[in-house]
C-alpha cells in the first residue's frame, strides 16, 4: 500500500469478548469496538458452495490501514465496513516496523 490517498472508507474494528448461549440454538455475543480506521479496500473476489442443499457465498476483501501498535489484533476480530461484517481470517505484517497492515477478511462465512 503506497497511496495513502486511497485509505477513503471508514471501519470498525471490533472484537467479540463473550459468547453464551441464548437457549434457542443460537448465542448472544458482548463486542467491544477497538477502533475505527481508514482503509483501502482492495476486493479479491468471491465464490459459491453448495452445502447441505444452500449456496454460501463468500467475498474476500484485504483492508489496508496505518500500522496500529494500540492494536494488537487476532484472527477472531471483525471489520465492519458499509454495515456488513466481515470475519477476519490473516493479518500481514510486513515488519515491525511497517507503515501498513494488510486485513484478508471475509464476508458471508460463519467463524
Amino acid at each position: 500500500m503506497s497511496r495513502p490517498g486511497a485509505m477513503d472508507q471508514r471501519i470498525i474494528i471490533r472484537r467479540v469478548d463473550n459468547r453464551t448461549p441464548d437457549g434457542y440454538g443460537g448465542f448472544t455475543e458482548t463486542v467491544t469496538t477497538l477502533a475505527t480506521a481508514w482503509a483501502a479496500i482492495i476486493p479479491k473476489g468471491g465464490s459459491e458452495q453448495d452445502r447441505a442443499d444452500r449456496v454460501n457465498a463468500v467475498g474476500t476483501v484485504v483492508f489496508a490501514i496505518r500500522n496500529r501498535q494500540d492494536i494488537d489484533f487476532l484472527e477472531n476480530d471483525r471489520i465492519e465496513w458499509l454495515g456488513r461484517d466481515y470475519n477476519i481470517r490473516v493479518i500481514e505484517y510486513p515488519s515491525d516496523r511497517a507503515q501498513y497492515v494488510e486485513i484478508l477478511a471475509q464476508r458471508g462465512v460463519a467463524e
